[in-house]
């Protein structure tokens, strides 16, 4: 199974990364504003989320020696650096919508 997701990481962790930070930002902006769509566009920032974190990490346990990871070729510092940014969006996003409502 760690296979598996390593090499589902080392062939689309790019992709994933990518995907999950612009669906964070926007998942970040739309908490600012009254419109609370969210459908497909969060689903797919988690998905990316996930499995780009667990693809990195089937990748590190199973010792493939890579510099490059990906479909556009990119560095996995910086795979792990976006997957980092997604998830502390997807953080932002939690505390300013669980504080909205609070006078105090």
């Amino acid at each position: 199974m760690l296979n598996l997701f390593a090499a589902l990481g080392t062939g689309f962790d790019d992709i994933f990364a990518i995907t999950s930070v612009i669906g964070s930002a926007l998942l970040l902006f739309n908490a600012f504003t009254p419109a609370r769509k969210f459908g497909k566009i969060a689903e797919a920032s988690y998905f990316g989320l996930i499995f780009g974190a667990l693809g990195q990490y089937a990748i590190y346990k199973t010792n493939q020696p890579m510099d490059l990871i990906g479909f556009l070729q990119i560095p996995y510092k910086l795979v792990n650096a976006l997957l980092l940014l997604s998830f502390l969006l997807l953080v932002l996003r939690w505390y300013i919508n669980r504080n909205r409502y609070k006078f105090t």
